[in-house]
This record gives structure tokens, sequence and C-alpha cells, in this order.
């Protein structure tokens, strides 16, 4: 799901290169269509992407969103990283990178969750939204050793 600001129309333009569609919403603006969009594409077998600690922060920390949505959809959850062996790091909040040109760019994929179902309590799906945002620092750690980035300071 992109933002339905005009950065998102960026975005949106870009994945349709790639042949990958884009449903179009914000926690602002669209939340709910942009959602069930997103619940109906699972249902019908395709994979989504989320970017969980989205869109305003803090960076790293991960919303309940993306397990909602895999719990709804009964879909696992697979924790991406990226990094890149040359970037610059854009100053908003998510500090956003862009690979330099000639770098290397690494896409780590780890090992799924479970999206709980139905029956699942809040307590429940609350320790999967914890167990994600490990997962995601992690692999984020892992995908930075692998293309020899330094450790960022926080």
């Amino acid at each position: 799901m992109n933002s339905s600001h005009r950065d998102g129309e960026i975005i949106t333009r870009a994945l349709e290169r790639f042949g990958i569609r884009s449903t179009r919403g914000s926690s602002s603006r669209g939340a709910v269509a942009g959602t069930i969009a997103l619940l109906r594409a699972l249902r019908r077998g395709n994979s989504v992407a989320l970017i969980p600690d989205g869109p305003r922060g803090p960076a790293g920390i991960a919303k309940a969103g993306a397990v909602e949505l895999a719990n709804a959809g009964r879909a696992p959850l697979y924790p991406l990283a990226f990094s890149a062996s040359r970037s610059v790091r854009l100053r908003g909040w998510d500090r956003m990178m862009l690979p330099l040109p000639g770098a290397r760019v690494l896409c780590v994929v780890g090992e799924p969750l479970d999206p709980g179902d139905d029956r699942s309590g809040r307590d429940d799906r609350e320790r999967r939204r914890i167990e994600l945002e490990r997962r995601l620092g992690d692999l984020s750690r892992y995908a930075d050793r692998l293309v020899g980035r330094p450790e960022e300071s926080t």
C-alpha cells in the first residue's frame, strides 16, 4: 500500500514498470479502502507488501496493521530487509535509503511468522507484532553486515 499523497504516485508508477500493482491509502487518507483492497488481494492468493513502521514512525517500531492484515487474510508474514553497499539516507523520519549507482543491493527474507487465526486474542497479536519488529531489526542488521555497511548509531 502506497501513500495517497504525491510521493505515493511516484512509487506507484515505478512499481507499475515492474508489473507490480499498488493499492493507495494511508492512516490519514483512504486507510479503510486500502486495507480492504489488500485483504481482497490476499484472499485471491496474491502476495502483498507493507512498510510496518509507517507512515509517521517511529522508525523500526512495527504497527499492528501488518499482523492484523495477516490474521484476517490467514497469510504468513515474511519479514524483509534491504541494504546497499553504497547509499545515501534521506533526512525524513524513516531515513529512507537510496542506493548509489554501482551499489550492490541485497534483499534478505526471514522465516515466516504464523498469522494466527480468528480466535487469536489481542495479547497474541501483540506478541506477534513484537516478534515481527524484532525479526525486522535483526534482518536489517544482517543485511547491512552482508553488504559491508557499518553499524548505524541510533
